[in-house]
Formats: C-alpha cells, sequence, structure tokens
C-alpha cells in the first residue's frame, strides 16, 4: 500500500487493482481506504537510523545461563 500512495494512486484504484489479482470480492473499498489512512500516519523513512557499532548482547548472556543450568530449554 505504501508503494501505490507514493506512486500517487488512490484508494479506488488501489481497490479496483486488487480486486484484477485477488477477485471481485477481494477487498472493499473502505478496507483501502483505512488501510491508506494508517500508511499515511506512520514514518517510513527507509534511511539507515543511527545505531550503536555493537548489538546488544545483554539477553543473549541470560539465555546462555538458561541454557547452561537447563539444556531441555528452547527459544
Amino acid at each position: 500500500i505504501y508503494y501505490v500512495i507514493k506512486k500517487g494512486k488512490n484508494t479506488v484504484q488501489t481497490t479496483k487493482d486488487i480486486c484484477v489479482v485477488y477477485g471481485s470480492n477481494a477487498v472493499a473499498e473502505r478496507i483501502v481506504q483505512k488501510w491508506f489512512a494508517r500508511f499515511k500516519r506512520v514514518d517510513f523513512n527507509i534511511e539507515n537510523e543511527q545505531r550503536s557499532d555493537r548489538p546488544s548482547t545483554e539477553n543473549d548472556n541470560q539465555i546462555a545461563a538458561l541454557i547452561k543450568s537447563n539444556p531441555h530449554y528452547t527459544t
């Protein structure tokens, strides 16, 4: 849906396109309108956001300790 919004299509066009592919009763325009509203509210910045150099290992250490204490645990 985000792609379609960026392409400049509206809800009517999008509903028709979806129904052509998935069948005439695949989705109602009202549902597509809700999807458009949701996607327009959210920031979909695809640029890399700043993060620390190393991934967190806090949980890894706790999980390793649990597995050592009981090898039958699963993650």
